[in-house]
């Protein structure tokens, strides 16, 4: 796992990554703010795995949406987006107005 933000700056900073033998490597788990699209993709590119974004709130000590891949989930979701939700969660959105 990893943070967006971390992966930004390597982004930007790195022209040529040498990666290793990450052969056991399946997916990249981003955490923390949220994963831009072009960082997303980048990252997808250079370590040549699914990179998947999460949200995750410090109030609640776990992913709210994520990329549950055991439960089926596209590797592969839209455009800025971080997943479904969580099983366990009901995520509603509440509109208030004054």
């Amino acid at each position: 796992m990893t943070l967006a933000g971390d992966l930004n700056i390597i982004r930007k900073i790195v022209f040529t990554i040498v990666i290793g033998h990450f052969c056991s490597l399946h997916y990249l788990y981003v955490a923390g703010e949220h994963c831009d699209h072009a960082t997303r993709i980048w990252s997808e590119h250079h370590f040549g795995v699914p990179t998947l974004d999460n949200w995750w709130q410090t109030e609640t000590a776990h992913a709210i949406t994520a990329t549950c891949v055991g439960l089926g989930n596209k590797l592969h979701p839209p455009k800025d987006t971080c997943g479904m939700p969580v099983p366990g969660f009901n995520s509603t959105l509440i509109l208030v107005f004054r």
